[in-house]
């Protein structure tokens, strides 16, 4: 009889020692929870030596809807079989190892704030979830010896006081979501929220993060389609199944996003740095990378020639991180909280500190961001809103000879355990919170003697201690300009009934008798148009009011000239390059871009006013002109005859036709005329075109609406421009 080959004898002792090693492993595995369980400490049931808890947590998550994350398997263990203890073991390996799942606040004050030796070090499972996201590791699983120095670098990014700089940007992204919502009500469909959602925070979190449009939202972005692949291809459940690692076509998306993103963020962060190298002392730049870098190279006596590769490597995987954990927090709570039964009050509170009319909130947030702090209920809401519907848990890595010691006395060792905080039972648990499964916005706002007043350390939905969320100011500030911004305008109607009257499906829909914890969320979508509003009646003195095209720099205003005087501006981008220009006149300036219309009769009125120009002029400089302003008919304009004046004149639409509101003139004369020639306009185009575009457009199709007109381009998008409150008084504006 032949002997074995080497071969066949060399599989066999890899097989056995193979064995052998699992069998070891899965004994030391074991034993951790049935030495606990000996000793009497709290532990899952139905605990099997060869498959730990993995069957039991399956029957649990086999009671909730299909696409339920595992963390709610957990939450309703922690319920139903340890409501007094607030903690419990469970055994989950090979997928994972030995938790300690925790929903007693005091044991997650201890956790993660008050013992020193728990407070800071994450778990290495942390580090297999994160990495299809950022390639690496970033300060959310890096060890606490390499955690501290790095969180330092990015906390002054992320300084309260300096997020309030970003309120412009995200208004104007804002802006954009709201259009989108518009675009959906107007199909009269049913919808999902979520993914308009996704592309809206995306975009939000890129502008804060690195003062970068994506464009998300209306367009293809590296960045942006890179991470939202990444979101589609993301597992949730790979912290605890790590065979979920072996789809191939999962992890070459990855790999392949990975790439296109860090190109990206990387050509990104090599401008920043050659800008910051050109000007280093005068950086006025408030997006969180730009501090960042500021923060990193502070203290350096000369700067190299590139960007160090460690940081740049760092960097790139920590903006990853940001974009990803940001959408999760910022886009669920917002897409929940448009559809909860507390929105008139809410409306209320914004009539009241923002003014009564709804499409006025963007600019006078973006004129006046700490306003928002005005603001009690709505922040209310939002903490509500993320208690009762909270983004994630939190980890920390046991250490031996370290206990905590639950609710029921139990001192629990946290030796080879996993710490995780159970955020989603925590919140939603009546050993904590009164009247826990009802949506009352009160309880932040109730005294510390009643009993709706929160329980201390109950709401850690950025978690506490040292290693919270960094960006939890931003998230609040965020989220307060979305509500203030679209709550007036847009009602969200939950239609999940309806959608499965259409869609019929098998199994447990409802988490908890709850539709909205559905990963999918079918609505519809309401709003009040303009057109609407200015129909209304007109009792009242007309609304007055600046709508104009704006960024966060600068305002477009309108002029009409001959083709002479018109070319020459252009050409040298200055207005009074012809010598056909009289200085001496008064120039009177629209923001309007209908009223232009009217008033050149979309250019073709006679040859003085063939052809319109766009001036664009920085925000302080049509301040100064504003606050130097009479209205016509003041006494005071005929006495100051050097004064800037403004008219008041009938709004028009698309077809020249009467609004209901009244749109501004401003007549520029005397010394400020002079400065407004010479210094304030920041550039001059040519939009003949556009206008007789749109007189063609509109004589063509007797059905073209503003929106349309706006969709292809022939009329810009005008907002309400907010101005501060001494020139609303000043200038009889409506306010």
């Amino acid at each position: 009889m032949a002997l074995p080959s080497p071969f066949v004898g060399a599989l066999v002792v890899g097989f056995v020692t193979a064995i052998y090693t699992f069998s070891i492993k899965l004994y030391r595995a074991r034993m951790l929870l049935i030495n606990r369980r000996r000793q009497g400490l709290p532990t899952a049931p139905n605990h099997s030596f060869l498959f730990g808890h993995l069957l039991y947590l399956k029957s649990v998550l086999d009671r909730h809807p299909k696409d339920a994350h595992y963390q709610f398997g957990f939450a309703a263990i922690a319920r139903e079989k340890f409501a007094s203890e607030g903690a419990f073991y469970m055994d989950l390996w090979p997928m994972s190892g030995l938790f300690l799942t925790v929903t007693s606040p005091k044991v997650a004050t201890e956790i993660t704030q008050t013992n020193p030796k728990l407070t800071s070090d994450r778990p290495q499972l942390l580090r297999r979830f994160l990495k299809p996201i950022t390639g690496g590791l970033t300060i959310f699983d890096l060890d606490e010896k390499d955690w501290k120095p790095w969180r330092a670098v990015f906390n002054k990014g992320f300084h309260s006081e300096r997020m309030y700089g970003l309120v412009p940007n995200m208004v104007e992204e804002v802006q954009v979501f709201a259009g989108a919502l518009r675009d959906h009500a107007a199909r009269d469909q049913l919808c999902f929220l979520d993914p308009i959602t996704l592309r809206f925070t995306i975009d939000m979190i890129g502008r804060s993060i690195m003062n970068t449009s994506l464009h998300a939202q209306t367009g293809f972005n590296d960045l942006a389609d890179g991470m939202l692949s990444q979101i589609r291809w993301h597992n949730p459940n790979a912290e605890i199944n790590p065979f979920s690692h072996f789809n191939f076509v999962r992890a070459f998306v990855h790999w392949k996003n990975r790439r296109q993103m860090d190109r990206y963020i990387g050509a990104e962060l090599d401008r920043r740095f050659q800008e910051y190298k050109s000007n280093a002392e005068s950086s006025a730049s408030k997006s969180v990378i730009d501090l960042a870098l500021q923060e990193y190279l502070k203290g350096s006596e000369k700067l190299p020639d590139k960007l160090d590769p460690s940081f740049r490597a760092f960097a790139i995987r920590q903006i990853k991180l940001f974009i990803f954990a940001g959408y999760d927090s910022t886009g669920s709570t917002f897409s929940v909280t448009l559809r909860r039964p507390i929105l008139q009050t809410l409306r209320e509170e914004h009539d009241k500190v923002l003014g009564s009319n709804p499409a006025a909130a963007a600019s006078r947030l973006a004129v006046e961001p700490r306003i928002i702090n005005n603001l009690p209920y709505t922040l209310a809401v939002i903490k509500e809103v993320l208690r009762l519907f909270p983004p994630a848990g939190t980890t920390r890595a046991g250490k031996p000879g370290v206990s905590v010691t639950d609710d029921a006395g139990n001192a629990l060792p946290t030796d080879d355990a996993i710490l995780w905080i159970l955020h989603v039972e925590m919140h939603n648990s009546p050993n904590y919170w009164v009247r826990a499964d009802e949506f009352l916005p009160e309880r932040w706002l109730a005294s510390p003697d009643d009993e709706l007043y929160p329980a201390p350390g109950a709401w850690r939905p950025f978690e506490l201690g040292p290693r919270n969320c960094i960006g939890q100011a931003l998230v609040l500030i965020e989220l307060r300009v979305i509500l203030a911004c679209l709550v007036r305008e847009f009602d969200i109607v939950p239609a999940y009934d309806e959608w499965d009257r259409r869609h019929p499906t098998e199994g447990v829909k409802l988490l908890r008798g709850n539709p909205s914890m559905q990963k999918q969320r079918p609505c519809d979508i309401e709003y009040q148009t303009n057109n609407q509003i200015a129909t209304q009646p007109t009792s009242q003195p007309a609304i007055r009011e600046i709508r104009a095209s704006y960024n966060t720099e600068s305002i477009t205003v309108y002029q009409a000239y001959n083709s002479t005087i018109a070319s020459a501006a252009v050409t040298a981008q200055k207005l009074s390059a012809s010598p056909l220009y009289k200085p001496g006149r008064t120039t009177w300036i629209k923001p309007s871009w209908c009223w232009m219309m009217y008033r050149s009769g979309y250019s073709y009125k006679d040859a003085n006013q063939s052809c319109i120009l766009a001036l664009k002029m920085k925000h302080e400089h049509f301040a100064t002109l504003l606050r130097s302003a009479l209205v016509a008919g003041d006494p005071r304009a005929a006495k100051e005859g050097g004064a800037t004046v403004v008219q008041w004149d009938p709004e028009r639409g698309a077809r020249l036709e009467k609004l209901g509101w009244r749109s501004i003139q401003i007549g520029i004369r005397g010394e400020v005329r002079e400065r407004w020639i010479e210094e304030w306009i920041g550039s001059i185009e040519d939009v003949t075109e556009v206008a007789r575009g749109m007189k063609k457009k509109v004589d063509e199709d007797a059905d073209v609406g503003v929106k349309e007109l706006v969709r292809t381009g022939l009329v810009p998008e005008e907002r309400l421009y907010a101005v501060e409150r001494g020139i609303v008084e000043r200038l009889g504006m409506s306010g």
